[in-house]
């Protein structure tokens, strides 16, 4: 699923919001049956064509973190996201050759 908003604070909000949304649902779930969320966060300039096609570095990035290296309940942004963050979040840089400047987001 691809979200898009204009402020990366929002983004990371209904990000947030997700992952307690699916912890909620998974109460009383056995494990094989629980809802598992990976997301990934970007920032940057895009192409839009339409309704439909989205293109960019930062669109790739995020597409990464949240398929390929975001376990469940995580949230992984981009370098680029985290500095548009600003001081809003902590976040712990993590090592990982797959998407060169992402960093993983921290909860509380």
């Amino acid at each position: 699923m691809l979200l898009m908003f204009r402020r990366p604070t929002r983004a990371l909000a209904c990000a947030i919001a997700l992952q307690a949304r699916c912890r909620e649902a998974n109460r009383g779930r056995a494990a094989q049956d629980e809802l598992l969320l990976c997301i990934g966060l970007g920032f940057g300039r895009i192409l839009r064509i339409g309704d439909v096609d989205v293109y960019g570095a930062e669109v790739n990035a995020a597409s990464k973190l949240g398929e390929d290296v975001a376990r469940a309940h995580e949230i992984l942004v981009t370098a680029r996201f985290a500095d548009a963050i600003g001081d809003a979040a902590r976040f712990e840089p993590i090592d990982d050759e797959r998407v060169p400047g992402a960093r993983r987001f921290l909860f509380g």
